[in-house]
């Protein structure tokens, strides 16, 4: 059980730092992100695995949990851009983890634009802008 989600997510990360927005190749990062990331960048975050279904044993065999990802941008539009990027190649895409069947990835939801008060772009002298997107994960363990 432990280690599925936290796979699922650096395999998005993976992913998602194979994309471009704006002319620029995406940063991804799993959990926080470093002090002062170049725009534009996204982490991911969640839960750690949490069992769905316990078996007659007592394990859990089922994974059934949203986890997110925030892409970050230097304007609203540039986030809504990326946010959409990052959507298109995410929705119906199934991670692979060995000793798992993840079943394709479903949007459940998103935040509006957000802006992040606290920083400030030095080359722009602007706020970053965020939105949030939340991914369910859905994996069964192989029976070996």
């Amino acid at each position: 059980m432990a280690g599925v989600t936290r796979t699922v997510m650096q395999e998005i990360v993976e992913k998602v730092g194979g994309l471009h927005a704006g002319g620029k190749q995406v940063r991804a990062y799993l959990g926080d992100p470093p002090a002062n990331p170049p725009l534009p960048y996204a982490f991911t975050w969640g839960p750690p695995a949490i069992p769905r279904a316990p078996d007659i044993a007592g394990r859990g065999r089922d994974v059934n949990q949203v986890i997110r990802v925030q892409a970050v941008a230097g304007t609203a539009a540039n986030a809504l851009d990326l946010a959409d990027t990052i959507i298109t190649a995410l929705a119906g895409w199934a991670p692979t983890v060995p000793g798992w069947r993840v079943f394709p990835l479903t949007v459940t939801d998103a935040t509006n634009v957000q802006s992040d008060n606290s920083t400030v772009v030095a080359e722009t002298n602007r706020n970053p802008r965020w939105v949030s997107i939340g991914l369910r994960v859905q994996a069964t363990q192989r029976q070996e």
